[in-house]
């Protein structure tokens, strides 16, 4: 797995298949972990990890991510005792995106219990880089990338 873009908070990562050759995993999320984005050629998913957390395999609730006047609420399981991930479609992450891509900030709610906020200071480059991977890699569109080709941030 190599690193294929950071800034700020944010940082993206590919891995490649054995061979070499071409790209399996595309994956950009938050250092933090609040938001994480994964996609291979099966599925794109949501997840979120702490290690502060203690949950059973395959537990389930509620996680509504917020972004300016995006907001959706997504039934999450957990994968091990400290990540939950959910699969979606490429146009609920298109979807997302688009919101993140316009807000300087999200609001991650688990539940009614817990809230965090995540800074998307970064987010422009890394989730670009994501979306590039995910398109060469034949995995899906995930919507035209946000601000100028020729951004230098």
């Amino acid at each position: 797995m190599h690193m294929s873009a950071a800034q700020g908070n944010w940082i993206a990562f590919q891995h490649s298949a054995p061979d070499g050759l071409d790209t399996d995993v595309c994956a950009a999320g938050s250092i933090d972990q609040v938001l994480i984005f994964r996609a291979d050629k099966e599925s794109f998913e949501i997840r979120s990890s702490d290690k502060s957390w203690s949950m059973t395999a395959g537990q389930q609730g509620a996680v509504t991510i917020a972004a300016g006047n995006y907001s959706k609420t997504f039934n999450m399981e957990a994968e091990s005792d400290t990540m939950l991930s959910t699969s979606v479609g490429s146009i609920e992450l298109s979807d997302l995106f688009a919101a993140l891509d316009k807000s300087a900030s999200a609001i991650v709610t688990y539940g009614k219990k817990t809230v965090r906020h995540v800074s998307l200071a970064g987010s422009t480059k890394v989730l670009n880089s994501f979306r590039a991977c995910v398109a060469s890699s034949g995995f899906g569109d995930l919507g035209k990338a946000a601000g100028p080709s020729n951004s230098p941030f």
